[in-house]
């Protein structure tokens, strides 16, 4: 219910953006629309006053969420028809005919001429524009009445309507004493996050690289294999930064559902140093093995699907030439096949679930930070046992639940969260996806509409923040004042 009420709240706010600042009011202040506008800004007003004193409120009540969703589509057409009369401002100070709506004090046959002004204006601006041999893109036309008359329908939907919310609202805040959330005085550490559970596999594969098995002569593929969520990316992460000083030329590429080597091959020539004399019109794949030749290099390929043997070979051909000992390629992929056909893999470890206490560790460091778990909240302890054995042991599921329950370390938020029935649609002993789904429920909705948004876009699309930014703006997802 808090989802639907921000909803409500975001529609509203959106609605009354244009009458903000009285600009539309002022220039629209005719008898019928001046009175109309200040009525719509009144009750919609009235709609966000009565929605924020239950906006951090949680209310089960099916019949409240009905008319909520009635306010909303309310606020939508107060928009539309706002925004219209906005757009006709904006016109008449295009067309030099900003006066065109002003109320004037001669009357009603002042009035008339006033309009037929404004028409003459509009017309010798048309002719103009039409001798001058240029395009004119047809106009909407202004119709006051039809515009005074939906706004007024707007009005009177709305009186009742809000009059119902608030009496719902009121019953049930009665019955619902509000929460206050409790922050953990610290938070996770999310910068350099601490790797539970893998110490051994890490040791293993760092000390190969560094005196072992995997400085021997030519080039080793080592695999990553694990569902999604497990924890691959994290766990190659921690090996890159331990194993720096044992490379010459250190390459991260995110592979993704695309494998295609002539891209990949481009995007992997970026990241390596420029040699002295090499030959300015080459081509990618002598580029790679010219750059590499004597140095020893280290290639990450993370978050790989697919595993056609001719693109793999292809882009791997360069690398094979290379003279130096120790080069290396280090695959992540969920695919135990990605990389396994035509032989290209040399070794492969399998990453599993972490182990019930490594997992209740990693949780604890989520939800409270650098404090002694349970101490201040020995409370919580039953159920949030309960709700470690949802997460199934995944690295993923035990960040996004962990950050969603440390905002609110209360016994209610938690047995909520574990009584929701997200968890009714898992699937698998490896679906976590109501465990992700969760975290998304319990966003504000003008954060929910920033990810629907992202849905437009392929995956792995770079977005720079100010171009992100600038998109939500544009889209009215974001207030250009926020």
């Amino acid at each position: 219910m808090a989802t639907t009420i921000s909803a409500a709240v975001w529609a509203l706010r959106k609605a009354l953006a244009p009458v903000t600042d009285d600009l539309l009011k002022n220039w629209a202040a005719s008898d019928s629309l001046g009175i109309n506008i200040s009525a719509l800004k009144t009750e919609l007003l009235r709609a966000q006053g009565i929605l924020y004193t239950a906006h951090d409120r949680v209310i089960a009540n099916p019949a409240l969420k009905e008319l909520l969703h009635m306010l909303r589509q309310l606020a939508d057409k107060a928009e539309d028809v706002l925004d219209e009369l906005d757009y006709f401002r904006i016109q008449d100070q295009l067309d030099s005919t900003y006066h065109s709506a002003d109320k004037h004090a001669g009357g009603c046959i002042c009035g008339l001429a006033f309009n037929a002004r404004h028409t003459a204006r509009a017309v010798a601006n048309k002719l103009k524009f039409s001798s001058a041999g240029n395009l004119h893109t047809p106009k909407l036309k202004f119709d006051r009445v039809e515009m005074s008359k939906r706004m007024a329908d707007i009005v009177q939907q709305l009186d009742p309507i809000c009059a119902k919310v608030k009496e719902i609202l009121d019953l049930e805040l009665r019955k619902v004493q509000p929460t206050q959330g409790i922050r953990p005085k610290t938070t996770p550490a999310i910068i350099e996050p601490k790797i539970f559970g893998r110490n051994v596999e890490k040791k293993n594969i760092v000390d190969g690289i560094t005196h072992g098995i995997y400085c021997a002569d030519g080039l080793t593929v080592l695999q990553i294999v694990g569902p999604g969520g497990i924890g691959k990316t994290t766990f190659t992460q921690h090996i890159y930064q331990e194993v720096k000083s044992s490379f010459d030329v250190m390459i991260w590429i995110c592979v993704s559902l695309n494998f295609d080597a002539n891209r990949l091959a481009q995007e992997i020539l970026r990241q390596i140093p420029e040699v002295n004399g090499e030959k300015k019109n080459a081509i990618e794949e002598e580029l790679i093995e010219e750059r590499l030749k004597h140095k020893r290099f280290l290639l990450v390929m993370d978050d790989v699907w697919t595993y056609e043997e001719h693109e793999w070979k292809k882009l791997l051909a360069p690398f094979r030439k290379g003279e130096a000992r120790g080069n290396m390629v280090i695959v992540t992929t969920r695919i135990p096949e990605a990389a396994t056909v035509g032989k290209i893999v040399d070794c492969s470890i399998e990453l599993n679930r972490l182990g019930t206490e490594d997992f209740m560790h990693l949780f604890e460091a989520y939800v409270f930070g650098h404090q002694q778990p349970w101490k201040d909240h020995p409370e919580l302890l039953d159920v949030g046992k309960e709700i470690v054995g949802k997460l199934k042991g995944f690295p993923l599921a035990a960040k996004t639940v962990g950050r969603l329950l440390s905002n609110q370390l209360t016994l209610d938020n938690w047995t909520r969260v574990l009584e929701s029935k997200e968890w009714e649609l898992q699937t698998s002993d490896h679906d976590i996806m109501p465990a992700l789904k969760l975290s998304y429920d319990y966003l504000p909705f003008h954060l929910q509409q920033c990810f629907f948004y992202g849905a437009l876009f392929p995956e792995d699309y770079e977005f720079g923040s100010n171009e992100l930014v600038h998109l939500w703006t544009g889209l009215d997802i974001l207030d250009s004042s926020d």
